[in-house]
Parts: structure tokens; C-alpha cells; sequence
């Protein structure tokens, strides 16, 4: 188990990952070839790390069986 500041710590950076997704699923869409390409790049990334933020934060709010 984490203290609560390190829990909030995590969840904070979850939903900053989160957020980020939504931004670089925006400019993936971009008109422009060149930043719809770069943030079709970094969108695969952050998806990879977001999953890994989101797993941690259910992994570490389980209560130990007991």
C-alpha cells in the first residue's frame, strides 16, 4: 500500500496522462501531415504509459484479502 500522498501523487499523474491522450489524439488529426504524424507517434506512447498509470492505481487501492 502507498501513503496518501504517494497515492495522490499517482493519481495525479494518471489523469495528466490522461489529459495528455486526449490532446495528442486531437493533434494526431491535425491538418497538417508532419504534426498529425508526430502526435500519431506520441499518442501510441502515451496509451502504453496511461495503461501502466491506471494499472498501478488499481493495483495499489486493492485491500489485502485477509
Amino acid at each position: 500500500m502507498l501513503t496518501n500522498p504517494d497515492q495522490e501523487r499517482l493519481d495525479k499523474a494518471a489523469q495528466a496522462a490522461q489529459l495528455l491522450q486526449q490532446d495528442l489524439l486531437d493533434l494526431s488529426r491535425a491538418d497538417n501531415p508532419l504534426l498529425a504524424d508526430i502526435g500519431y507517434g506520441l499518442l501510441e506512447e502515451i496509451v502504453a504509459l496511461h495503461t501502466r498509470l491506471d494499472r498501478l492505481c488499481v493495483v495499489t487501492r486493492e485491500s489485502p484479502e485477509g
